[in-house]
């Protein structure tokens, strides 16, 4: 549900985090130096978020096709055709290891001499992994996956979290999905087999204004490597797109269609997805 879900940073109006440094008028600084728990070991209390969704939908985003096995990685497709249909978030149930990647799942953290917890909101808790405070604002992960019966050879991600100050988590209920599921039919087209042209796809590289359901607006940069086209949401990292079609491509869970004036100009794009259509309008 990339499209519709939102962090839950603004939750609280007024609920100060005690013992962070802050700025001479009065906001968290988040580049001071990280702190350090009684032992001098860092401390990484706190609550955190992924600051990037590269991996949310997509673990295996940084994978060639080849490393994956044929019949995953053809189920894959089928749930991208089928916006998710079947995710654990549309089956309202806990993420498992895909909590550890989604930008809509804060982590708390709770350090003591002999523990450390990660605490989410759906319950999903997790204890004892390794982590890397750089300063008080900012957290990195690495993860490594090995799954021998799908990948060809384990493969690690690194996923920067931001603290997530003065708030405090809420528990998560999820209902709607459960209710809407069963409306949720909507298929994309079948993956293309052929590449796209890559002077085709030259012409929707640039920077695009997209402004998401929930109507905040992103910034996005297409670009063209190696004859792939690659989206990148808001600094988060490139994330390859897959053709459908010479205008349309696979985007974790969506479709992106891209959309031409009548001389031929890529004028806008347009975000397909089971919860409803957004648009991203070309900047340059």
């Amino acid at each position: 549900m990339c499209v519709i879900s939102t962090a839950a940073d603004a939750q609280w109006l007024h609920l100060p985090t005690p013992g962070i440094p802050r700025t001479a008028d009065g906001k968290p600084n988040l580049t001071a130096p990280a702190p350090r728990a009684a032992d001098g070991k860092p401390d990484l209390s706190g609550l955190w978020v992924p600051a990037i969704d590269r991996y949310y939908n997509n673990i295996r985003a940084d994978l060639d096709s080849k490393d994956v096995q044929p019949w995953a990685d053809a189920l894959m497709q089928k749930r991208v055709r089928e916006f998710g249909k079947y995710s654990m978030e549309t089956l309202c149930l806990p993420l498992g290891p895909a909590v550890v990647t989604s930008p809509f799942r804060e982590a708390k953290f709770i350090q003591t001499p002999t523990l450390i917890a990660v605490l989410y909101e759906d319950f999903s808790h997790r204890r004892m992994e390794r982590y890397r405070r750089r300063d008080v604002g900012h957290l990195d992960l690495e993860l490594t996956l090995d799954d021998p019966a799908i990948y060809a050879k384990p493969w690690t991600v690194t996923v920067p979290l931001a603290l997530v100050a003065d708030a405090e988590m809420l528990e998560y209920v999820c209902q709607e999905n459960e209710k809407s599921r069963q409306r949720m039919d909507a298929k994309g087209p079948e993956l293309q087999a052929s590449p796209v042209r890559v002077d085709t796809l030259a012409r929707y590289a640039g920077v695009y204004d997209h402004t998401g359901l929930g109507g905040r607006t992103e910034s996005v940069e297409v670009t063209v490597s190696n004859g792939e086209l690659f989206m990148d949401l808001n600094g988060g990292g490139r994330q390859q797109l897959r053709p459908f079609s010479e205008k349309s491509f696979s985007l974790s869970g969506w479709w992106i269609e891209f959309v031409t004036d009548g001389q031929g100009t890529v004028t806008h794009f347009v975000g397909h997805a089971a919860e409803g259509e957004t648009k991203g309008v070309r900047r340059r």
